[in-house]
This record gives C-alpha cells, structure tokens and sequence, in this order.
C-alpha cells in the first residue's frame, strides 16, 4: 500500500549532448504545470499526509521556475526523476515511486527499486 501526493511544478531547461534529440529541446525551453506524483510506502508507523506534502514542497521550492539544467546540471526528466525520487526518500526515510509528467502525453516513472537511497523501511 501506498499514500499518494500530487503537485505541480514549472521550470526550464535544455538537452544537451543528445546529437538525435530534436533542435527545439536543445534550446533553453519552458514545462508548466508539470504534474508530480509521488507514492510513498506504507508501513504499520503512521506517517501524515501533510509531512509528506511538506517535504516534497520543501524540496521542490528549489526547483520553481528555475533553470534546472543551470541550476543543478540536470538537462532530461529522466535525470531530474532520478534526483528527486532521492531526495524525496531521504527526507521522508521512505521507499517512494516518482512520476513526472512534463506533458499530457510524456513522462517518466521512477520506481523505489531504481533509487540509490537506503532508508530503514525496506521490503
């Protein structure tokens, strides 16, 4: 069983090092409204919707309407999945899965399992 959050989030970036990616992603560029959803693993110690809420947002903060791949290096949804889903895990102790979707067609799923972070609620 999982709790589920969702946010959105609105930031900028740009592909670079990709020669087959398309000319437009390779340009600084603009995502809105971009859809969060995280699912954090339950386990018998309660754990409040609205920590989970604080946390993401706290972690977010840092990532509204900024250039992410100026800011933190992190040019693909891919590479920014994979850097929340830790640090999102990190602050919670808990296994979460992570979706990003960047547009109503596209996006990326992080599961717990492709995380590097250990926490001490594990399977």
């Amino acid at each position: 069983m999982r709790l589920t959050y969702r946010t959105k989030l609105n930031y900028e970036h740009r592909i670079e090092d990709v020669p087959e990616i398309e000319d437009r992603c390779k340009k600084d560029h603009p995502h809105n409204n971009v859809e969060i959803i995280v699912k954090v693993e339950t386990t018998s110690e309660f754990l409040d919707f609205k920590t989970i809420k604080d946390k993401v947002e706290e972690i977010l903060e840092d990532f509204r309407g900024v250039n992410i791949t100026d800011k933190f290096g992190l040019g693909t949804v891919e590479k920014l999945a994979f850097h929340l889903g830790n640090k999102i895990s990190n602050a919670l102790n808990r296994r979460v899965d992570l979706e990003i979707w960047e547009t109503e067609k596209y996006g990326v799923e992080l599961t717990s399992k492709e995380c590097l972070v250990k926490t001490s609620h594990t399977d």
